[in-house]
């Protein structure tokens, strides 16, 4: 990400790359929450990948840190949800 702040073409290819990555996983889960009878109009893929991804990030950069607290139950919370989704069908 560094050199991508410093060279624009790198920087054009990891966005392509990265929306392109994006597509696939939300086009996933979507086919999954369809599957699952989940309503997407009240749990879009999108926010589903957004989210999950966010937290990943943070998480993966806080505990580089050694900055852990909360991440626990919020990966709790996260796999809950994914439960109960799994049982939407």
């Amino acid at each position: 990400m560094a050199l991508a702040n410093h060279r624009q073409a790198i920087r054009t290819e990891i966005v392509k790359t990265a929306k392109e990555f994006r597509r696939i996983q939300i086009e996933a889960v979507e086919q999954l929450l369809v599957e699952r009878g989940v309503d997407t109009s009240l749990t879009p893929a999108a926010a589903v990948v957004t989210i999950t991804g966010a937290l990943s990030r943070a998480m993966a950069q806080d505990c580089a840190l050694g900055v852990d607290e909360g991440y626990d139950q919020a990966v709790a919370v996260v796999e809950r949800g994914l439960e109960w989704l799994g049982k939407q069908e």
